[in-house]
């Protein structure tokens, strides 16, 4: 590669950075957007291996508890899949595991689950481990809300000012300012120009409202039967709500810590459903396992034969199934 053609690559780098500087400046609007909610973007970029979470799930009517093991990976870089382990005891060693479920697309399963609390809870699994909204995104579709994408809410006017900036910097490389676009000679043009540059790049989704809960305040996120909260200045997911005509359900995410060395989970989740039946999540232990585990698809396969082995211990009672408002 020649001297000249290397300048012209770092100068279209130059350019290309100075507006996306000028973009991403005027696009960092305190009202967030759909998609950067539901993308979990204040989050660190998720674990490319397998995590292993242990939680207790503990109802008050029946009056019980319950041990799981979930492990959650990425199959391939588009699809996460999840393993579902039941135990009997808190200590969750295999002579104690009861029931599994295995879901190798969880994403195909949660479009096409019917039972909405079920895909209420499998997408915050998603949203929160690997920081994908695709299972909010499917239950907002099947319940007649309408996503606006981020590409919507762009000013029109002022993408073309920048689109003009940029093509007048690679015309005039060496002279920026003059008969530059932001800058014009007529003062009425030039009054209009910087104040579409002052104004936001995105314009503001009527999906999307400042609301006060209690002390606190929220970004209300409203798609018809699916509502969420989420923290004003770390937008953390807080509070989930679906109602249907049939159905209702609520789950409320408790204070979040770093709780496997890298990203942010709740320390417990609350589920409660038609108003009534209340559910409480608490997460043991999250583990970040070696990236040369068996797959998960390997691991389901060993597990059903273990299971389906002869003994008393083994054997699976109705008060062991997989609880199927979670999973």
């Amino acid at each position: 590669m020649n001297t000249n053609t290397l300048k012209k690559i770092l100068m279209m780098v130059l350019i290309h950075g100075i507006v996306m500087s000028l973009t991403l400046f005027q696009t960092h609007s305190s009202i967030p957007t759909e998609e950067g909610l539901l993308k979990n973007l204040h989050n660190n970029p998720p674990y490319d291996g397998q995590v292993a979470i242990k939680i207790k799930v503990s109802t008050v009517e029946p009056n019980e508890e319950s041990f799981y093991k979930i492990i959650i990976g990425l199959e391939n870089p588009l699809i996460t899949s999840l393993l579902v382990m039941r135990y009997d005891k808190p200590s969750m060693k295999e002579a104690q595991l009861k029931s599994i479920k295995f879901y190798p697309d969880l994403l195909s399963s949660i479009k096409k689950e019917l039972v909405q609390h079920r895909s209420l809870f499998l997408s915050s699994l998603m949203f929160l481990i690997h920081n994908r909204g695709a299972g909010f995104e499917s239950i907002i579709e099947k319940t007649g809300g309408n996503i606006i994408r981020t590409k919507q809410l762009y000013d029109d006017d002022k993408m073309k000012l920048l689109k003009s900036y940029k093509a007048h910097l690679v015309k005039n490389p060496g002279s920026r300012e003059t008969n530059s676009p932001l800058n014009p000679e007529d003062q009425t043009q030039k009054e209009k120009v910087q104040s579409l540059f002052r104004s936001n790049s995105l314009k503001n989704s009527p999906n999307i409202q400042l609301v006060k809960l209690g002390n606190d305040f929220f970004w209300q996120y409203n798609q018809k039967s699916l509502i969420a909260h989420f923290t004003n200045e770390e937008r953390r997911l807080k509070f989930l709500e679906l109602n249907t005509s049939d159905f209702s359900s609520k789950i409320e995410f408790e204070s979040y810590g770093i709780l496997n060395g890298t990203n942010e989970l709740p320390r417990g989740i609350i589920q409660v459903l038609e108003g009534q039946n209340f559910k409480k999540i608490q997460i043991l232990g999250v583990e970040n396992l070696p990236k040369k585990e068996k797959s998960l698809f390997k691991k389901d396969e060993e597990l059903r034969k273990y299971l389906a082995q002869p003994g008393e211990d083994k054997s699976l009672s109705s008060s062991y199934k997989i609880d199927e408002t979670l999973f």
